[in-house]
């Protein structure tokens, strides 16, 4: 089920807004311009995994990192000492910042791929309405990720 959802329902919705985004434009279109479309489009994707992965990264991050002073001391796990941190405990690092760390990366991705949209609007000749679908599609993916991470 994961991987229908992951290689067909959700390339297929992104294929179904790019028809729509180049029906809005009103210009007449060919499969091959649809398929050249949708790879252009496809780039729109990018900076949101980026920016969904830095958000999980950011939460690992605030809790683990206080690991990081007992491993440089001790680098092999033989035992060594040789900064005195390798007696340090584990103390997550204000965990509860994580949320509002993860939402300003989750905005910015969106910022960058609203322009990335409207830019492949703008480079395909299309009207900027072309990319609206587009950017609803994206608007819905960090909406998502939002309820994910955040709760």
């Amino acid at each position: 089920v994961f991987l229908a959802i992951n290689l067909i329902l959700f390339p297929g919705l992104f294929y179904l807004c790019v028809r729509l985004g180049a029906y809005l434009s009103s210009r007449s279109w060919n499969l091959s311009n649809i398929k050249k479309t949708f790879a252009d489009y496809a780039a729109t994707l990018v900076p949101l995994g980026l920016a969904a992965w830095m958000a999980f990264t950011l939460s690992l991050v605030l809790v683990s990192f206080s690991y990081t002073w007992s491993v440089i001391s001790d680098p092999f796990g033989w035992g060594w000492n040789l900064f005195g941190t390798a007696d340090l405990g584990w103390t997550p690092y204000a965990p509860g910042l994580a949320p509002y760390l993860q939402v300003p990366v989750l905005l910015g991705g969106l910022a960058v791929s609203i322009n990335l949209a409207l830019r492949t609007a703008r480079e395909h000749k299309q009207s900027l309405r072309a990319a609206t679908p587009v950017i609803a599609f994206c608007a819905v993916y960090v909406l998502a990720i939002f309820r994910l991470y955040l709760g």
